[in-house]
């Protein structure tokens, strides 16, 4: 019998046994894994307005959800504090610590501040082995990020002090880290050292499942649509200017390659102006946030190249998704991704921050031998299996659970 609780930091809700998130990101992995413990407790800050729950999640009647105040952006100085201390004080109550006191095992993302103080409060308070989850380089993406200058100093001290607080916890045996993407597993590693090495691991999980494929083993998908596709958040540093230059350049040069954008983010009306001031509106269709999972592979199978100019990565779930699915991948060499790909063997690999370099690799790989894709595309889907759930919750469960025994 185990009993593990669950702290997600971004906002939802909770109604007639489905979870209401503005992302999927971590929750859906949290449900699968809680499904495969006799008890689960899933904790979150509440999301007041309910029209930004865009991804619909049904949890388990197994699972019990608990949804707890939290700042939102739009409220007053005032209401922010007074939400913060309603915050803090939930964690603190009789309900919570007792939940917390009665678990097998806790975790919560990091480098978050709502998942940094239930970690502490697991950890420190109670006495708990606590897990935290990592994604990507925090640091370098508000680095990347199109924020103001103060905004983007306060946020990066406010990261800079969480990553300190969770060195102290891994060198005091508190805490257990896992990492969405090798390159900060490397980071921690070369900081806490080899004596505290065995409480690093390397997550990865990052497909519910393996995509339904609708292309044959002979081949069959069409090679030269020139088209692309983007899936994800359309936010600046996930390189969506780069990528519409590099439409540009290929168009200036008479070569016209369309693509298609899915996503939603605060980058979405500038790179809609910006697609518009390049002349690259029959080119570029934005298609919006899309919920639905057939849909989205259908978008996904087909195009012919999958394109994530990104100047920021952890492991980037819309990647393996495509690797999954047959469709080839066209990457930058940023975050874990060089850690899965492998230029022309599992995908491309191009450098970030450079549109010519990205336009010259979209043209080579429309240009393409038809076998030669095929090699990669198979080496693709069969690397993409290692990250699903169900393989990496086996090991994540018996390494929380264990620790906890220890």
């Amino acid at each position: 019998m185990s009993k593990v609780v669950f702290f997600h930091t971004e906002r939802g809700y909770f109604s007639t046994g489905n979870l209401y998130l503005g992302s999927a990101n971590l929750v859906d992995f949290y449900i699968y894994a809680g499904q495969h413990v006799s008890e689960s407790v899933l904790m979150l800050p509440v999301m007041r307005n309910q029209a930004a729950g865009r991804v619909s999640i049904p949890v388990p009647p197994a699972m019990e959800v608990r949804t707890l105040p939290y700042p939102e952006p739009e409220q007053g100085l005032v209401s922010k504090t007074g939400s913060l201390v309603s915050f803090i004080s939930t964690l603190l109550n009789r309900k919570t610590l007792s939940t917390i006191s009665n678990a097998d095992a806790t975790v919560s993302a990091g480098l978050e501040f709502n998942g940094m103080m239930f970690g502490i409060i697991c950890s420190v308070v109670m006495k708990k082995k606590h897990a935290f989850i990592v994604r990507g380089n925090r640091l370098k993406t508000l680095k990347k990020s199109s924020r103001s200058l103060f905004s983007k100093l306060f946020a990066r001290s406010r990261v800079r002090l969480y990553k300190g607080i969770m060195f102290y916890l891994l060198k005091r045996d508190r805490v257990q880290v896992w990492f969405q993407g090798q390159e900060q597993y490397e980071v921690f590693s070369n900081v806490v050292g080899d004596r505290y090495s065995h409480s690093l691991y390397i997550l990865n999980a990052a497909l519910r499942e393996l995509p339904e494929v609708t292309v044959t083993d002979n081949n069959e998908k069409p090679v030269m649509h020139n088209d692309l596709i983007y899936t994800g958040r359309i936010t600046y540093e996930k390189g969506i200017k780069d990528l519409l230059d590099s439409i540009d350049l290929l168009l200036k040069s008479g070569r016209k390659v369309s693509a298609i954008i899915v996503g939603v983010g605060p980058y979405l009306e500038e790179a809609k102006a910006l697609t518009k001031s390049l002349g690259l509106s029959e080119l570029v269709h934005f298609a919006g946030y899309i919920n639905n999972v057939k849909e989205l592979y259908s978008y996904v199978n087909n195009a012919s190249i999958f394109v994530l100019p990104s100047h920021t990565e952890g492991l980037p779930r819309s990647m393996l998704e495509s690797m999954a699915s047959g469709t080839p991948v066209l990457v930058t060499d940023v975050g874990g991704i060089p850690y899965v790909i492998k230029d022309g063997v599992n995908g491309y690999l191009v450098k970030p921050s450079c549109p010519q370099c990205l336009a010259e690799k979209v043209a080579t790989l429309l240009d393409q031998d038809g076998n030669e894709r095929k090699k990669v595309v198979e080496k693709a889907r069969i690397d993409a299996k290692q990250f699903t759930f169900e393989e990496r919750s086996k090991v994540f469960l018996a390494s929380i659970l264990d620790g906890n025994k220890s």
